[in-house]
This record gives C-alpha cells, structure tokens and sequence, in this order.
C-alpha cells in the first residue's frame, strides 16, 4: 500500500503535463492506428481499452524528457508546477 501511494504522488506530479500533452499524442496515435487496422467493432474496442494506457506512457516519457534536458522551457509550458 505505501508503494502504491508513493507511485500515485509521483504519477501526480506529472498530472498537468499529462493533461496538456495527451491531445496531440492521440490524434497522432489515432490517425496512425487507422491507417495500419481496418476499421472494426473488436479494433474499435480494443482502442477504447488500450490506447489510454499507451497515451499516458507517451506523455510521461514526453514530460520526463522535458523535465531533464530542457527544465526551463518545461517549467515555462507547465505553469512553473515543478515538485
């Protein structure tokens, strides 16, 4: 239980950045899925189920990168909302 709530307070931290980047990653994944899948009831159903589970990967390394190599221009996108 203490693992889980240091896990929930550090995935937290990357809440906004989460928020502010997830938009462009799914159209871009989106658009990327149905080009290579034709479109079907089990595809559209497992999109549902997975694709917000790849997002969120995306952004947390999207903002992990950010946050190491470029630290001002993060601070700068999110509002200064660093821990």
């Amino acid at each position: 239980e203490e693992n889980l709530n240091k896990i929930l307070v550090w995935l937290s931290s990357y809440s906004f950045s989460i928020y502010l980047f997830h938009e462009v990653n799914l159209t871009i994944l989106k658009k990327i899925l149905s080009s290579i899948c034709p479109p079907s009831a089990i595809f559209m159903a497992l999109n549902y189920l997975i694709i917000p589970f790849i997002i969120i990967f995306c952004c947390l390394i999207l903002s992990m990168s950010l946050k190491k190599f470029f630290p001002k221009l993060y601070v700068t996108i999110t509002g200064n909302r660093i821990k």
